[in-house]
Order: structure tokens, then C-alpha cells, then sequence
């Protein structure tokens, strides 16, 4: 099964004395996922953004919701209207990304789940297209 999910960013030690950046997703080598990009500040090198969007494909995505640092979107096609979306669950959703620093203004626009995945990716990939990064496929 196919989620999507808000993977913190974290410096991790590449080699003793050099450091870099990565999503939290690539803190699992076992896991298999799609995306991650990292937009980087082009004079320090240092992240924009407090996170990245992700696909994982797992059976079991357990131990992934328990992580403090992957933050799972709703489990909802990409085609559902975002007044259809559970109260609770949006809400929760939108907490989440106002946690990561994200102005959520974008969601009461948006049509549908599409334009919020859309905009999500959009947060480190000014060219994302989330009709290439569907969890259905």
C-alpha cells in the first residue's frame, strides 16, 4: 500500500566531520519511496523547508506513523473534493502543516485533495505534478 507523507528534514553525518541533509524517510533503508527533494538555500546550503513530500510503498506503515518526524496526509483519492474530507482528518492535516512552517491559505482554494497535494509538493519543487506522483499507480 501507497501514502503519502510529510518527511521531516534532519542533518544526518555523511562521514565523520561532513554533514548533510535528508528526509526522515532515508532514515529507513528498507523503505521504499518516491520523492524527498530538499530545497536548499544556493549560498548556505541549508534547507528552505522543514520538510518533504514523500510516497512510501509499504505493507505495514506502523512504525512510520509512530515516527515523530513522518507526518502522514490523509488517505484519500487525489480526485475527492476537500469539503468532502472528514472534518477532524483535514483539520488534523492542516495542523500538521502549519507545524511545518506551511501557510495553509492554499487549502481553503483548493478544489480538491489534487490542489493540495499539488501545493504541497510545490513547497520544495516549484514544478511538481502530482499527476505523476499518485499513490494509485
Amino acid at each position: 500500500m501507497k501514502r503519502y507523507y510529510m518527511a521531516e528534514i534532519e542533518q544526518f553525518e555523511v562521514e565523520p566531520g561532513a554533514t548533510g541533509y535528508r528526509c526522515r524517510a532515508s532514515a529507513y533503508p528498507w523503505l521504499m519511496f518516491e520523492g524527498g527533494e530538499i530545497e536548499t538555500d544556493p549560498l548556505t546550503g541549508i534547507p528552505k523547508h522543514r520538510f518533504s513530500l514523500v510516497i512510501v510503498k509499504a505493507v505495514d506503515h506502523a512504525k512510520l506513523i509512530d515516527d515523530v518526524k513522518m507526518h502522514p496526509l490523509p488517505m484519500v483519492d487525489l480526485d475527492m473534493k476537500v469539503s468532502d474530507i472528514h472534518t477532524a482528518t483535514k483539520n488534523d492535516m492542516i495542523q500538521q502543516l502549519e507545524l511545518l512552517g506551511v501557510n495553509t491559505a492554499f487549502i481553503a482554494n483548493s478544489d480538491g485533495y489534487r490542489d493540495v497535494i499539488r501545493g504541497i509538493g510545490r513547497v520544495n519543487n516549484p514544478v511538481f505534478d502530482e499527476n505523476k506522483f499518485d499513490i494509485n499507480e
